[in-house]
Parts: C-alpha cells; sequence; structure tokens
C-alpha cells in the first residue's frame, strides 16, 4: 500500500476537498433538519428551517473537525512519547499506523477512532442544541430530538471507514 495517501477522514481538514465537505454537510444536515420537523409535525416547516439551517451546518462541521483534530491526535501522541521506549513501539504499531488506514483492523486503533466519534457525536449535540436551535421558538423536546438526529446521522463514521477500501492496497 501506498502510504503516502492521506487517510480518508483527512478531508474534514485538507483545503481541496473543503468545498465537498460542505456541500455534502449542507445537504446531509439539511436533510435531517427537515425530515425531523416533517416527522414531528412543525410548521412552517420553511420558516424553522430557514431560522436555524446556516448555524446546524456550521456547528456540525466544527463538531466533525473537532473529532478530526481528535483523530489525528494520535500521531501527536506517538511524536511525545520516548524514542525507543516499548510504549512508543506498541503506540506506533497499533494506533498510529491503524488510525492511518484502516482503524478497524487493531483493537486499540478502533478504540481511539470511537472515542473520536463519540466527541463529535456529543459535540454536533451539545452545539446544535444549545446554540443553533436556542432562538427558534421549537420548544426544549423538539430542540433534544432534532439535535440527537443530527447527532445519529450526520456523525463522521468516516473515521470508521479504511482507506484502503478507497485506494486499494
Amino acid at each position: 500500500m501506498d502510504k503516502a495517501l492521506p487517510p480518508i477522514w483527512m478531508i474534514f481538514v485538507m483545503p481541496t476537498y473543503l468545498p465537498i465537505v460542505w456541500l455534502v454537510d449542507m445537504l446531509l444536515v439539511s436533510a435531517i433538519v427537515m425530515l425531523s420537523l416533517k416527522a414531528m409535525k412543525k410548521e412552517p416547516i420553511n420558516e424553522y428551517y430557514k431560522r436555524c439551517i446556516i448555524k446546524v451546518w456550521i456547528f456540525t462541521y466544527i463538531a466533525q473537525l473537532i473529532g478530526a483534530i481528535a483523530m489525528s491526535m494520535s500521531a501527536v501522541i506517538d511524536f511525545l512519547l520516548p524514542q525507543g521506549s516499548t510504549i512508543k513501539d506498541f503506540w506506533f504499531k497499533y494506533v498510529t499506523n491503524f488510525i492511518a488506514y484502516n482503524p478497524l483492523a487493531s483493537l486499540p486503533a478502533a478504540t481511539f477512532a470511537l472515542i473520536a466519534l463519540i466527541i463529535s457525536g456529543v459535540l454536533i449535540y451539545l452545539f446544535n442544541y444549545n446554540f443553533a436551535f436556542k432562538k427558534t421558538e421549537l420548544n426544549h423536546g423538539a430542540r433534544k430530538r432534532i439535535s440527537l438526529a443530527l447527532t445519529l446521522f450526520a456523525s463522521p463514521y468516516i473515521f470508521l471507514i479504511p482507506t484502503v477500501f478507497l485506494f486499494g492496497k
């Protein structure tokens, strides 16, 4: 495998891909918000949507970005560990390498990736509930349900996708 290829989850920070990521995020969160409002029979849907969608989009991306930064912390930790130590050898072999190319192939790397995913999910919920929907006329229950839907469907599951699936071996 060519190690020069970036991990797939790096699309959240690579300038070349940002317009695509932003567009996909906008379409995704728009669909989630509209379907959630429709399921809860909140009318007029367009009015609620207009009041919150830009904030939802921005806060969801920020949460995903924080998760991507958490994923990249595996390399920072590897750098900070003492050279030649057993823990550094373990970390490099079972976390850093696998986080970059196939996080599900190693239990420590999978755990690390799941923690980053959970961080993003929790932040998606908190940011949207506390900030994006705050100035809408949605009640607390509706804000919670839409924020939970965003958490479930807009969390960056791409953190778990092996890069080898996209680029081959």
